[in-house]
């Protein structure tokens, strides 16, 4: 108590990270005040002597006018927010003459009402007859004796433990250079204070902190997780933000520095009261457009933003480095390394035609130790389209069918996928069809439609399809089919080279036989069906196993003995490609004519 509550405040001021817990009584947390309380007592126990050697450092010392930093320094009610994290409690009698009880008071309410503390200070006020001190030498009864019940004192310390959790606020005056908690203070110059109110965030990556000195002060802040040893060999946590790359705003400085352990050390440029945030910067990058034809040759904006968490710029001049996976930057490279402008630069990332199996450009873009990307999809829109009818050959006026197949064998979707036949009239639209339209086709996806026609004449038909890509390109592909309409027709005429004979005279019959269709006839074949007068009947091939190609000619004959007067029909028969059989006839007649004999009758025995 007393001086030693005062000794037991003060340190657990300056080390708060040391002390679970104090128990001050009747401290003298004000020493100016004391000093001239005591002194108007006419410092009956001697002890300003020892005050003013400890505050001036001669027997003679000095006085609170005289060295008023001295005494500040040694009071605990100059640095309250120091205690803000430390469990107190106090007791103090409420008559003590000689250290009033004020001091307890004033400590309580400065750190209560102020610094709102997560466990409030406590103090006991000793009533006035609780304690019988005897009087001093001048005979006064200055009641300063009272000490509490040891029982009372260690039950309240037996409630904490050291806390190595790192504090998410720290709010420090100080009058020297040391560490406190995850902050160092080195100060310069001659004795003064140093305040520093600071906090950090875990989710933005940031230290903000209020600064106040008259001397340029350098602070340190172990942000990461690596526990430091100061004072007393008690490891102090770190705050536990990442090892990454931060900007250090305020107090002169506007810099980055890359965080790996230990103490981020500031020196401060700047005097008086200022901020300063420590803030990890991030690097947004976006690539415009983001999707590009691998058919082309194109080329793509690269947009890199570096900011901290508090939407600071980096610094003018900060180098950044770009990689890609595919194509190349202004310097023709697939690195290229510039410096940052008001926080962002832009660049040209360049891409030539390529294959299909290159779908992607990652871009990697590098400031320190802080990495960003983006990426440009390379697409390759692809369509196929087959016509195919149901016969390849068909006769005049036959129904056909057309089946059209289309197949996305690009790698990216396509929608609004149109099929338009040119119905066999190429360059006259007026009659074309659309046989499917508006399909949303996926990569490697097929569908089908069909139509039923009628021709005439043989036609090839053109079918166009048409899909349109994310980039609102139109993605086209033809096929063609041709359909032949055949009429297959055969003549057939027989010419004998006697019309008129005698009995038993020899006549040849040449068959002259014509492919008048517009289509070859195979197994092309003449029989001749031959009558006679008296009945008889006959039926002979005279020629066969001809293939005969669309207007050809070809003959064959035969020579026979006629012995009465013949009818002749000849039919030529012949394959269409469809195997379908067509057929001519002819018929012609060749006269017989027979020897008539006259004999004389002579009649014997008339006149």
């Amino acid at each position: 108590g007393s001086m030693g509550g005062q000794a037991t405040a003060m340190m657990s001021a300056k080390y708060p990270d040391l002390f679970a817990a104090v128990v001050p009584w009747k401290p003298i947390t004000d020493l100016t005040d004391w000093y001239y309380e005591v002194e108007a007592l006419d410092d009956p126990y001697h002890d300003l002597r020892h005050v003013r050697r400890e505050t001036g450092g001669t027997s003679a010392g000095t006085t609170p006018s005289e060295a008023p930093f001295e005494y500040q320094r040694r009071s605990p009610i100059e640095i309250p927010q120091n205690s803000r994290l430390m469990p107190i409690k106090m007791w103090h009698e409420v008559d003590d003459g000689y250290v009033y009880i004020h001091h307890s008071r004033d400590l309580r309410d400065a750190i209560n009402n102020k610094w709102a503390p997560p466990i409030p200070v406590v103090l006991i006020e000793v009533p006035a007859d609780a304690n019988d001190c005897p009087p001093d030498d001048q005979g006064r009864d200055l009641e300063h004796c009272y000490n509490p019940p040891p029982a009372e004192v260690f039950d309240f310390l037996d409630n904490f433990t050291l806390n190595t959790a790192p504090p998410l606020y720290l709010s420090i005056r100080t009058d020297e250079s040391k560490p406190y908690y995850w902050l160092n203070c080195d100060q310069t110059g001659d004795d003064h204070w140093s305040e520093v109110e600071a906090s950090y965030s875990l989710t933005e990556t940031t230290v903000r902190s209020t600064i106040s000195d008259t001397q340029p002060l350098t602070v340190a802040f172990n942000l990461g997780s690596t526990p430091l040893t100061g004072p007393g060999g008690i490891s102090r946590p770190g705050m536990g933000l990442p090892m990454t790359t931060y900007l250090v705003h305020g107090g002169g400085n506007y810099k980055l520095e890359t965080y790996t352990s230990g103490y981020l050390t500031v020196p401060l440029t700047t005097t008086g009261r200022f901020s300063l945030t420590i803030s990890a910067i991030t690097a947004d990058l976006s690539a415009h457009p983001d999707m590009v034809s691998g058919w082309q040759t194109t080329t793509s904006m690269i947009t890199a933003v570096i900011q901290d968490h508090l939407n600071n710029p980096a610094p003018d001049g900060t180098m950044i480095e770009f990689f890609t996976t595919e194509g190349t930057f202004p310097n023709g490279s697939s690195t290229y390394t510039t410096t940052v402008i008001e926080g962002q630069v832009t660049t040209t990332l360049t891409l030539k035609p390529s294959e299909p199996d290159v779908d992607l450009a990652n871009i990697i873009a590098s400031v320190e130790a802080v990495t960003s990307s983006t990426s440009v999809d390379i697409i390759h829109p692809a369509l196929d389209v087959m016509v195919t009818p149901n016969q390849p050959i068909v006769y005049s006026e036959q129904v056909i069918t057309y089946t059209y197949t289309i197949t996305n064998t690009g790698d990216i979707t396509l929608t609004a996928v149109t099929l338009v036949d040119d119905n066999g009239t190429p360059g006259d639209n007026d009659d074309d069809l659309v046989i499917c339209t508006d399909i949303t086709l996926p990569t490697a996806a097929a569908t089908s439609c069909s139509r039923n026609t009628t021709l005439t004449q043989t036609t090839t038909n053109t079918a166009s399809v048409t899909g349109r890509d994310p980039l609102e390109n139109y993605i086209t592909s033809n096929s063609t089919a041709t359909v032949n309409v055949i009429s297959p027709a055969i003549e057939v005429s027989t010419a004998p080279d006697k019309r008129l004979v005698h009995s038993g005279e020899a006549v040849t019959f040449t068959y002259q036989i014509t492919n008048t269709g517009d289509t070859t006839l195979t197994d092309v074949q003449v029989v001749d069906y031959s009558t006679t007068t008296r009945g008889e009947e006959n039926g002979l091939t005279t020629c066969a196993d001809i293939t005969l190609a669309a207007g050809s000619t070809t003959n064959c004959s035969r020579s026979t003995t006629l012995t009465w007067t013949t009818f002749i029909t000849t039919t030529a028969t012949g394959q269409d490609p469809l195997g379908n059989w067509v057929l001519g006839n002819d018929t012609t007649t060749v006269e017989v004519q027979t020897w008539n004999i006259y004999l004389p009758v002579v009649l014997r025995g008339h006149p």
